[in-house]
């Protein structure tokens, strides 16, 4: 049985980090997963995790992603 097919609500923090960041979207624009992590105290991962699914709910549009090779040379650069 999976998630879907048990009648079990969400976790009620759930709700408050879906708003949490789709309060710091709002303020700040399209930025990326690591800083909307280093505001709130969440890693990278985990914020593209929430991202995931509010994307799946309509919530948000994900419109950019970048190879892992640049992402690094950048980082080497800064």
């Amino acid at each position: 049985m999976s998630v879907d097919d048990r009648d079990v609500p969400p976790e009620p923090w759930w709700d408050d980090l879906d708003a949490a960041v789709l309060a710091f979207l709002e303020a700040n624009g399209a930025i990326a997963p690591l800083e909307v992590g280093r505001h709130l105290g969440l890693s990278e991962s985990a914020v593209t995790s929430v991202l995931c699914l509010l994307a799946q709910a309509g919530k948000v549009r994900i419109c950019l992603v970048e190879p892992v090779a640049l992402r690094a040379a950048g980082a080497h650069a800064a």
